[in-house]
C-alpha cells in the first residue's frame, strides 16, 4: 500500500512538473543534412577515402603480382629463394591489413574533424533557439530514444537561425 501510494505522488509530481515545462523536439541528423557546408564537407571525406582505397588498391596490385611469380616461378627456385620470396608476399600481407585497419580509423577522424564544426554551429542554434523561446528539454528523435513526443518541433526556428532555407 505505501507503494502504490508513492507511485501516486511520484506520478501526480511528475505530471505538475510537465506540465510548467516546454517541450520541443529536432532531428538533428535532418539538421546537419541540410546545412550549407554539408556537402562540400561530403566531397573532402569522399576524396580522403578514395585517396586510402587508391593506396590499398596498389598494394593490391603488387601482392598480385608476387603472387602470380610465386606460383608460376616456385618450382625453378631453390628452398631458400622459394622461403624468401613467400615470406615477402605474406609480409605484404600484414601490411595491407594493417594499412586498412589504420585507414578507417583515419578516415574515421577525418571525417569527425570535417564534421565537428557543423554539429557545434547546429547546437548553438539550438541552444539559442530554445533559450529564445523558453523551451524547457529539446529532444533529438534521430536517437530514436523518444518513444512520444508532442512537444513542438523546432526544426523550422532552427534553420532560420542558421540561415537555411
Amino acid at each position: 500500500m505505501k507503494k502504490v501510494l508513492i507511485t501516486l505522488v511520484l506520478v501526480a509530481a511528475t505530471t505538475f512538473v510537465g506540465f510548467s515545462q516546454k517541450l520541443g523536439h529536432i532531428n538533428s541528423t535532418e539538421l546537419l543534412e541540410m546545412m550549407p557546408a554539408r556537402d562540400s564537407i561530403e566531397q573532402k571525406i569522399e576524396a580522403n577515402a578514395k585517396q586510402m582505397e587508391q593506396a590499398l588498391a596498389g598494394m593490391k596490385k603488387e601482392y598480385d603480382q608476387k603472387v602470380a611469380e610465386f606460383q608460376e616461378q616456385s618450382a625453378n627456385w631453390s628452398e631458400s629463394i622459394t622461403q624468401s620470396k613467400y615470406n615477402s608476399i605474406m609480409s605484404l600481407e600484414r601490411e595491407m591489413q594493417q594499412f586498412n585497419v589504420n585507414a578507417n580509423k583515419e578516415i574515421q577522424q577525418f571525417e569527425q574533424k570535417m564534421i565537428q564544426p557543423l554539429i557545434e554551429k547546429a547546437q548553438a542554434a539550438i541552444d539559442k533557439v530554445a533559450e529564445e523561446n523558453g523551451f524547457t528539454y529539446i529532444f533529438d528523435t534521430s536517437t530514436g530514444a523518444i518513444v512520444f513526443a508532442q512537444g513542438e518541433n523546432i526544426m523550422p526556428l532552427v534553420k532560420a537561425e542558421i540561415g537555411i532555407q
